[in-house]
């Protein structure tokens, strides 16, 4: 779950519905293609590809397009699926032009370049996590491209989100309703191709952020202009 990057066990849950005469619908939007040495995502790293009921996920993360699928072992989703889903009945189906990008994309996943796209992603997540950590900051869950940071009081994250804008840095606030009242977060997101004076640079405007809201700054200059530096 990408608020706090957190993974079930998918064999305890597909059992548990199983016996319960639940289905199952996982979502892979996060992981498949960016976790894993497949890049089958968690599904793969829990030897579960196939033994879902329902699998969606979308195009937007590691396939650069929009768009989605569903995937499933379920009687009659199908059918469900033609009679239905709304791109197979509107005007917003996929243009050909993106169905080749998504299998570009996959291509990429499945040869020696997305194995070493996924092992500089994940390396870069731990140098995101191990430095956010050191400054103080609460880092949720496992590692992955996401990275929630929980910063708490909401009025605080505000404060803080607006002086890590001010000061060149580019994270995405979540508070309430998306979390519980008063535990808003950062959702940060690396990429394979930051590098690492990059997230060295980032940790240290989120640390200005947080040592500018606790003094009580209304004014929020870049960390380098303090230091009088161009």
């Amino acid at each position: 779950f990408s608020m706090n990057s957190t993974v079930p066990d998918l064999s305890a849950m597909q059992a548990l519905c199983h016996a319960n005469r639940a289905t199952l619908l996982v979502d892979v939007a996060h992981d498949l293609g960016a976790i894993g040495e497949e890049g089958l995502g968690f599904l793969g790293e829990q030897g579960m590809v196939g033994q879902v009921d329902l699998v969606i996920g979308a195009f937007s993360k590691s396939f650069a397009s929009n768009g989605g699928f569903v995937a499933g072992r379920v009687r009659g989703l199908h059918q469900a699926l033609i009679a239905f889903a709304g791109p197979l009945t509107f005007s917003n189906a996929l243009s050909p032009v993106q169905a080749a990008v998504v299998n570009a994309a996959l291509d990429i996943i499945r040869a020696p370049e997305g194995a070493r796209r996924r092992a500089r992603l994940m390396e870069n997540a731990q140098h995101l996590r191990g430095g956010m950590a050191a400054c103080g900051f609460g880092v949720l869950g496992q590692p992955s491209a996401i990275v929630p940071v929980a910063i708490g009081e909401t009025r605080v994250a505000r404060q803080m989100t607006r002086a890590a804008l001010s000061f060149g840095g580019l994270v995405n606030l979540v508070e309430h309703p998306a979390v519980a009242r008063n535990q808003s977060r950062w959702r940060l997101q690396v990429m394979a191709d930051h590098t690492h004076e990059q997230i060295s640079r980032f940790v240290a405007i989120a640390a200005a952020a947080r040592e500018a809201v606790e003094g009580g700054s209304d004014s929020f200059a870049r960390p380098e202009q303090e230091k009088g530096e161009v």
